[in-house]
């Protein structure tokens, strides 16, 4: 029986230009640190980090190069 994720619980946020800028301050640390991440996740994490939120995802390990972040991994995909 798998587990049902309450995505009624779930923010969809914009990528406005507070979030580019705190896109590209995160670009420009991550690239001196050689960590970078894809671009998707890097637009995400900005986004979260921005609004102070938490990102759920399968892929934590690319997020744990972004200092701060808060990740979750829904239970549903849990192993």
């Amino acid at each position: 029986m798998a587990a049902i994720f309450p995505f009624h619980r779930l923010s969809i946020m914009d990528f406005d230009e507070d979030c580019a800028r705190t896109h590209a301050a995160l670009w420009a640390k991550l690239e001196a640190a050689g960590a970078r991440i894809g671009a998707h996740d890097i637009m995400i994490a900005a986004t979260a980090l921005h609004h102070n939120m938490r990102v759920a995802t399968c892929n934590a390990s690319e997020f744990k190069r972004v200092a701060n972040i808060k990740v979750i991994i829904p239970q549903a995909i849990r192993h």
